[in-house]
C-alpha cells in the first residue's frame, strides 16, 4: 500500500501535507482516545469506497452493507446499522425501545448517553433517567440495579423500560459476569401483560477494548443486550461513524 510520502501515493501534495501535519499533532495529543488520524490504508479505502444510495439503489451501498455484515458477524447479533456518530447511534437504539412515555432509563450517573449527548434522551425519546452511583465505586452491579429499577404500578414514577450499560466507562471494565447477572434479572423483571420486557442497551464505544482487556468473547458479551453500539474513532482511528447492532425485529423501526 503506498504511503503518504511515496510517489505512488494517491493523495495530492496539499492533502499529503495536511494528513502528515494532523498525524504529527495527534501523536502528541493525549486528551482522549478519539483524537485520532487514519493511516494511509484507511484513507485509500475511503477513496476506493463505493458511493451508492441506500434508498434509490436496490442493492444499497456495498461498502456500508459489508461493514454492517461484519458487525453482525463479530457480535453474533441479528442486524446492524451504520450511523454517522456514536451519539446518533445510541439515541437511535434507545428510541427503538422507548415507544410510549412515561418511561425511564436506568444508567450509571457518568454514562455518555446521559452526560455527553446534549440531553437527547428527554428530547428525542421523552424519557426520564434514573442515575445510579455504583456502590463499589467502579461499575454497576446487580444489587445497584435491583435497588434502583422502577416497576410499573405507581402513577407517580416513570417505569424503567431500558437499562443502559457502558463498557468501558471512564477507563474501567464492566465485567461479563456482572453484565450477565444484570441482563438475566432485567429481562425477567415482571412487566404488565402486553408490555415488552425491559430492554438492555450497551454503549459499547470501547467494547472491543473491554472484552480484550477482560479476555472474554465479544459474542458472549453482546448476548447480554438487545441493542449495542461501537464507535470507530477510539477503536480504529476513524474520523466518524458508529455501528449499531440489534435483534432483527428492531431493524426496520430504527
Amino acid at each position: 500500500m503506498p504511503s503518504l510520502t511515496t510517489p505512488e501515493s494517491p493523495f495530492t501534495p496539499k492533502v499529503q501535507a495536511k494528513l502528515l501535519a494532523s498525524r504529527e499533532k495527534a501523536s502528541r495529543d493525549f486528551r482522549s482516545d478519539v483524537v485520532t488520524v487514519p493511516v494511509e490504508e484507511m484513507m485509500t479505502s475511503i477513496l476506493e469506497a463505493s458511493v451508492n444510495d441506500d434508498i434509490y439503489d436496490p442493492e444499497g451501498d456495498p461498502s456500508v452493507k459489508a461493514l454492517e455484515a461484519r458487525l453482525v458477524e463479530l457480535t453474533g447479533m441479528e442486524a446492524a446499522l451504520w450511523a454517522v456518530s456514536g451519539t446518533q447511534g445510541n439515541q437511535i437504539c434507545l428510541r427503538t425501545h422507548l415507544t410510549q412515555p412515561p418511561h425511564s432509563v436506568l444508567l450509571d450517573h457518568r454514562a455518555h448517553v446521559h452526560c455527553w449527548e446534549s440531553g437527547a434522551l428527554p428530547v428525542i425519546s421523552q424519557a426520564s433517567v434514573t442515575t445510579v452511583h455504583a456502590e463499589n465505586g467502579v461499575h454497576l452491579t446487580l444489587e445497584d440495579v435491583k435497588k434502583n429499577i422502577i416497576a410499573d404500578g405507581n402513577i407517580h414514577f416513570p417505569p424503567t423500560r431500558v437499562v443502559s450499560l457502558e463498557n468501558t466507562l471512564s477507563g474501567t471494565i464492566l465485567p461479563l459476569a456482572d453484565a450477565q447477572a444484570i441482563s438475566n434479572y432485567v429481562r425477567s423483571f415482571p412487566v404488565p401483560e402486553g408490555q415488552k420486557p425491559i430492554a438492555m442497551h450497551l454503549d459499547g464505544a470501547r467494547v472491543f477494548d473491554g472484552v480484550i482487556g477482560e479476555g472474554v468473547d465479544l459474542k458472549a458479551y453482546a448476548a447480554c443486550f438487545d441493542t449495542s453500539s461501537s464507535a470507530r474513532s477510539p477503536l480504529l482511528s476513524g474520523q466518524s461513524g458508529s455501528g449499531k447492532c440489534w435483534e432483527e425485529e428492531l431493524d426496520n423501526r430504527a
